[in-house]
């Protein structure tokens, strides 16, 4: 098994749901909605179809994202929300111990 905790930044699922999370949202029902199809969402990423298919269900399997209504847009969950901040926290410490003066 590989070391986790390095290649966690190398997460296709991560970027994919980070950049998620940054595209504009439409706010139905007080939740914000990405109003985007498959499709657009590949188109718009860079990737195929099939790729962003495979990323979107796994991170629905994981509670990350959850489809808004049938064929009409995606959400960031809070599980989602709070993956992306501990997330840049680590990456925030990671990036103070590059930085920090050798002992």
């Amino acid at each position: 098994m590989t070391n986790d905790g390095v290649n966690v930044f190398a997460s296709k699922e991560y970027h994919f749901l980070y950049w998620l999370s940054s595209l504009p949202c439409v706010t139905l029902e007080g939740q914000p909605v990405i109003r985007l199809s498959q499709i657009e969402l590949a188109d718009q990423y860079g990737s195929s179809p099939a790729t962003v298919f495979a990323m979107l269900h796994t991170l629905q399997k994981a509670g990350c994202i959850q489809p808004y209504r049938r064929k009409s847009g995606y959400i960031v969950t809070r599980t989602g929300r709070a993956v992306i901040g501990r997330m840049e926290q680590i990456r925030a410490l990671v990036d103070r111990a590059r930085t920090a003066p050798a002992p």
